[in-house]
C-alpha cells in the first residue's frame, strides 16, 4: 500500500431486520406504480433504518411500546415518505407508511 494511503480501522455496525406490515408493503407497491424512484428511495431508507433507527425519529408520546414517525427529506424525482415504526436490538417494524 503506498504510504500516503492512511488504513483505515475495520468497524463492525449492527444492522437490524425490517419487517413491513402487509399495509405498508400494499402502500409501497401502489406508490412503485405512480413513482418510478420510490423503491429506491425505500431502499436507502430501510439501509438507514436498520443502522440508526432513532436518528431524526420523533417517538410518539404516551405510546407502548415506543413508536416513532419519521418523515424524509424531499429528493428530485421520489416522493416524500412518512414512515411509522418501533424497534428493538434486532428488528425495525414498519407499521404503516405514507408516500406523498
Amino acid at each position: 500500500m503506498a504510504s500516503w494511503i492512511r488504513q483505515l480501522p475495520s468497524v463492525s455496525v449492527h444492522a437490524r431486520t425490517i419487517r413491513e406490515s402487509h399495509r405498508a408493503t400494499a402502500v409501497l407497491s401502489k406508490a412503485a406504480g405512480e413513482y418510478h424512484r420510490v423503491e429506491d428511495l425505500w431502499d436507502g431508507w430501510k439501509w438507514r433504518l436498520a443502522r440508526d433507527p432513532r436518528r431524526d425519529a420523533t417517538p410518539i408520546p404516551d405510546v407502548e411500546p415506543t413508536t416513532y414517525l419519521i418523515r424524509t427529506a424531499l429528493f428530485p424525482d421520489a416522493p416524500e415518505l412518512t414512515i411509522l415504526f418501533t424497534y428493538d436490538e434486532d428488528y425495525v417494524d414498519i407499521i404503516a407508511i405514507r408516500v406523498h
